[in-house]
């Protein structure tokens, strides 16, 4: 790495001769790395190293890494349509399974749009507990306080 660097003279560095010392003399060692690699793009350093059979790639931003094609190929960003002309870009389920169709994803309701069912289904109140928390204006912002005032447990 250090001829491909152009940093040959660190090869015979005491300082940096074995990991152990590398690290230990890393604030003066990462600086001279730094300004050799500013010297040229990312993807330049990587096409050297690999000749020299140097473990090498790229740190992709977000951006890069989610537009990739094996990210995309692999429905790793998935695109969901609100049904309208919205849409939200979300992250795809890294699990799969060969042979086992991909879970559909949709887009999630608006905010509040299942109060009641989550009040029903999720949490058990009947009817009328869910009847009197709607009323009483608890699915708001400070919804917690509100469904506990309702429930008359605060």
């Amino acid at each position: 790495m250090c001829a491909t660097l152009g940093l040959e003279h660190l090869a015979n560095d005491e300082r940096f001769a074995v990991n152990q010392q590398r690290y230990v003399n890393r604030h003066v060692l990462w600086p001279l790395l730094e300004e050799a690699f500013l010297a040229k793009p990312a993807q330049a350093w990587v096409s050297e190293l690999l000749a020299a059979e140097i473990p090498a790639a790229v740190v992709n931003s977000l951006d890069e890494s989610l537009s990739d094609p094996q990210v995309l190929h692999r429905s790793m960003v998935l695109e969901l349509q609100d049904g309208t002309e919205g849409s939200v870009r979300v992250a795809g389920n890294p699990i799969k399974f060969r042979g086992e169709p991909e879970r559909s994803n949709k887009f999630p309701p608006p905010l509040g749009a299942d109060n009641i069912d989550i009040l029903t289904r999720v949490l058990k109140l009947d009817p009328k507990d869910t009847e009197r928390v709607a009323k009483s204006g608890a699915l708001g912002p400070d919804g917690k306080t509100r469904v506990l005032a309702a429930l008359g447990k605060q």
